[in-house]
């Protein structure tokens, strides 16, 4: 099963800076007990190694498994002279 968010289709970020997407986490929910998914955030950029899934408020790098309850978001950077 595959389940997308996308934040929209622009995402403004101050160069140099980082913002967790959403504001408030999203909490997973309705896996059943014990059943873990993989969270992954991908890029539009093959390059681009700035975006990492952000589970229970610690950094994961690009995937991570996550379970019912768990509150997941994505921390994305801005590089400078960089627009995506």
């Amino acid at each position: 099963m595959e389940v997308w968010f996308e934040p929209g289709s622009h995402l403004l970020l101050s160069t140099q800076r980082c913002q967790l997407v959403p504001t408030e986490p999203l909490e997973v929910s309705d896996l059943g007990q014990g059943i873990a998914v993989t969270a992954v955030v991908t890029s539009n950029r093959a390059d681009s190694d700035r975006m990492v899934v952000v589970v229970n408020g610690e950094e994961h790098g690009t995937a991570f498994n996550v379970t019912d309850g768990d509150d997941l978001q994505v921390k994305v950077c801005a590089s400078f002279g960089v627009q995506d």
